[in-house]
């Protein structure tokens, strides 16, 4: 929506339900949510769609690594936090 807000990575995000939950308490920044399993972003960006938070809420089928390099390089705005989560 705005590339200028403050970014939150969540990296490992499974099936988006914390990602989602922070889009939704922390409407002043965008979040992007990144797993390696394609299937499990689907339900993640279903759920966005359906609370409509698509604008400052992202899905993206990619290791941390590789996000953590697209903020570098493209992503206007700071970087407010990265989070991790272990099964």
């Amino acid at each position: 929506e705005d590339p200028s807000r403050p970014l939150v990575v969540d990296a490992g995000c499974g099936f988006g339900a914390l990602a989602v939950s922070l889009a939704k308490v922390r409407p002043h920044v965008n979040v992007l949510a990144v797993d390696r399993a394609a299937h499990c972003l689907l339900y993640g960006d279903g759920l966005a769609h359906r609370l409509g938070m698509t604008g400052r809420l992202r899905f993206a089928c990619a290791s941390a690594d590789e996000a953590l390099h697209w903020v570098r390089e493209c992503y206007a705005g700071p970087l407010r936090a990265v989070l991790f989560m272990f099964p």
